[in-house]
């Protein structure tokens, strides 16, 4: 077996073949940490969670008793539907493993594969990979974005109450650049939580119909008064057509301000950035934000990537989004034009009617 012995060491996740009571016939020696262990020859026979070193394996309520159930992981139940259904099966299960003295808590992904052999043994492979980093970072990302947005929000509503009262002119100035600067934090929030949702396919599409140049208009105010709107100039196509179509507003909205915002930045003083909106033959409407800025060749082959920007560090999401939101969420077509004729035109191109299941 030393062919499938060179197979399995090199993968750089715990991998194993178990017999039809799940014992173990062959493993690598790669931990859930991904450090290295013992020979697999000295697991041969052993049980799955004697390999994974779960803390529960040897628990005659455990997984590991030759019932094929668990009341600690879900890891059994993969390999059951995997041998039920004779094909691949997938889940996720946490484990505690007693690893160097220490117990540590893992999130980890199953796979299982059936084997099929001449002799017909059922044989499956398994297959595991950490998961906790990223199921700690999700939830993270959830706890951080609900207590922002909430503060935030009693932010407003603390300043809604100050404007109400008496004030002289310098306090209504300051009291109107605190409330542009809590709507730009409570946008710059919302347009993150809504790209990782997108990111991690959690993001929900609620549809309705909207007016086309209704939207234009609403998306132009929400972007005038930005810094990078200064002495310049947003006008709507003289060509807009109207055209009620059914998407989601909220999302549309955001690939509106956010193709505004790059074409703003990417316009000079006094220079005019045109957005309108297109009925197209094919019952489709085309959105387009025009700025008289041309990309580099070297440019245009990366700008959809995600954190490519000609504009420094740490920026690069704005295109990325849009083109996210608009094709896998919208089920749109976005993309862009340059050349020393046109300038730039940034598009997104919707069906009118969207009830897509």
């Amino acid at each position: 077996m030393t062919e499938l012995d060179d197979i399995l060491n090199a993968l750089p996740f715990p991998a194993l073949i178990i017999d039809d009571n799940n014992k173990i016939l062959f493993s690598n020696n790669v931990l859930l940490s991904g450090e290295i262990d013992v020979p697999f020859n000295t697991i041969v026979g052993n049980s799955i969670g004697s390999f994974l070193r779960c803390e529960n394996a040897d628990k005659k309520t455990g997984a590991c008793n030759h019932k094929n159930k668990c009341n600690f992981c879900g890891i059994p139940s993969v390999i059951e539907k995997s041998k039920l259904e004779n094909k691949k099966a997938s889940g996720e299960a946490v484990l505690i493993s007693q690893t160097n003295n220490h117990k540590l808590t893992f999130d980890i992904s199953i796979t299982a594969s059936p084997i099929h052999n001449p002799d017909n043994n059922k044989q499956v492979l398994v297959v595991f990979s950490d998961i906790s980093q990223e199921k700690r970072k999700k939830a993270l990302e959830r706890i951080f974005f609900h207590d922002i947005i909430n503060h935030i929000g009693s932010l407003n509503g603390i300043l809604s109450i100050i404007k109400s009262e008496k004030k002289d002119d310098h306090l209504e100035e300051l009291f109107n650049i605190t409330t542009y600067i809590s709507k730009e934090i409570e946008e710059e929030i919302l347009q993150q939580r809504q790209l990782t949702k997108a990111e991690n396919n959690e993001l929900t599409i609620t549809l309705s119909d909207n007016n086309t140049l209704e939207l234009i208009k609403s998306s132009i105010e929400q972007t005038k008064f930005i810094s990078e709107a200064n002495n310049k100039y947003i006008e709507i196509d003289s060509q807009t057509e109207e055209v009620t179509i059914q998407t989601d507003p909220v999302i549309l909205k955001r690939i509106l301000i956010n193709l505004l915002k790059n074409a703003l930045e990417a316009s000079e003083t006094d220079e005019t950035v045109i957005i309108g909106c297109a009925y197209l033959k094919n019952n489709a409407v085309r959105f387009m934000v025009k700025n008289n800025k041309v990309i580099s060749k070297e440019n245009k082959q990366l700008i959809f990537r995600r954190r490519f920007s000609t504009k420094g560090d740490n920026r690069g999401l704005g295109t990325y989004s849009v083109k996210l939101l608009g094709e896998r969420y919208l089920k749109g077509k976005v993309d862009f034009i340059s050349n020393d004729k046109e300038g730039t035109i940034f598009y997104i191109e919707l069906p009118v009617n969207s009830r897509w299941k």
